[in-house]
């Protein structure tokens, strides 16, 4: 916004005036970052600070605990895991696809090993860069593998008579998750 007043100055502005545009310019940038400030400050102030000396780790797990097992008896936990080269957020009964060929057949339940996060409403816990493998769970079931529709990668060089077709099907493997669960005693 400040960059379309200036823009707007310099138009109307001769060349004369000059010092004149900066000015303004300032001006108008100045007034955008105080506005920034101010918001930023009113947004800063509800976030308290961790001071490790004076915190009590008990009552913070003992709050998630209770936010935990809330969230996992209405079944609304969420969980990110790294899987084929990508993260996925995912909850239970959700469809991943996957661009990737599993070693499982279908209908087989697979454990999702690399679990980076889990959370829910009101919690969440996040690993550095893994959860460990005892904490959290998350189990699918290989619904289907298949294959992509297939991809054309056309050349051609004109005058040439120079043509080439390259088709590509990506394998895919299609999973539901059935559960996520974890063990908040092991934190």
């Amino acid at each position: 916004m400040a960059f379309s007043c200036f823009s707007k100055v310099m138009n109307i502005a001769s060349k004369n005036t000059h010092y004149f545009c900066n000015t303004v310019f300032n001006k108008l940038c100045n007034s955008q970052l105080n506005n920034m400030k101010s918001y930023f400050s009113t947004a800063m102030a509800t976030i308290q600070p961790i001071d490790d000396k004076t915190t009590d780790y008990g009552k913070i797990l003992e709050t998630v605990k209770k936010c935990s097992s809330q969230d996992i008896s209405d079944n609304k936990v969420f969980a990110v895991v790294h899987i084929g080269g990508k993260q996925f957020k995912i909850a239970s009964n959700d469809v991943i696809m996957i661009h990737k060929k599993i070693e499982a057949e279908c209908g087989d339940i697979i454990r999702l090993e690399k679990v980076l996060a889990i959370g829910g409403r009101n919690f969440t816990l996040i690993g550095q860069p893994l959860l460990k493998r005892d904490l959290a769970t998350v189990e699918g079931v290989v619904v289907e593998k298949t294959k992509g529709e297939k991809k054309i990668a056309f050349k051609k060089k004109r005058r040439k008579n120079y043509k080439r077709w390259h088709g590509h099907r990506q394998d895919l493997s299609v999973i539901k998750i059935k559960k996520i669960s974890f063990d908040i005693e092991q934190v």
